[in-house]
């Protein structure tokens, strides 16, 4: 498989012909996902940009919430883990808007720095969300550990 092919397709930049000749290629052979993931990783692991949207029951995102994350995820390896503490504020000058509020849809963006280039993720390396609180304005707490 032509590597620049699996880096448009990592990037987001195939057409469907392509798509379809990568998602075939790969389940070809185990080896062949692995090839994939290793690239992505190679490209794409550093610090962690997470991003948040407020979502109604429908999975649509509520345009009048704004969750705001206060922190990038830092990178870490096996050897050295780190622990990124991030606090998520939702905001809204629509306080009805709070009444459609169904679950908070997170995504993380990655991409490879200088200290993080060229490190592939492993089984042993992830993300993990534990401690999870969360407080609302009026005294209410909700322990979801």
């Amino acid at each position: 498989m032509d590597e620049s092919i699996l880096m448009n397709y990592l990037r987001g930049g195939c057409n469907d012909e392509e798509c379809q000749q990568v998602e075939l290629w790969c389940e070809e052979a185990p080896e062949n996902r692995q090839i994939l993931e290793q690239l992505y990783y190679t490209l794409f692991v550093g610090d962690r940009m997470a991003v948040m949207d407020a979502v109604d029951t429908e999975g649509q995102v509520l345009d009048d919430v704004t969750a705001v994350v206060s922190e990038n995820i830092q990178a870490g390896t096996p050897e050295n883990p780190v622990v990124t503490s991030l606090n998520i504020t939702l905001k809204t000058s629509n306080p009805e808007a709070f009444q459609k509020l169904d679950g908070l849809k997170y995504s993380v963006s990655a991409h490879s720095s200088a200290q993080t280039a060229g490190q592939v993720l492993n089984k042993e390396q992830h993300l993990r969300l534990d401690k999870m609180v969360i407080k609302v304005k009026g005294g209410v707490t909700v322990d979801l550990n």
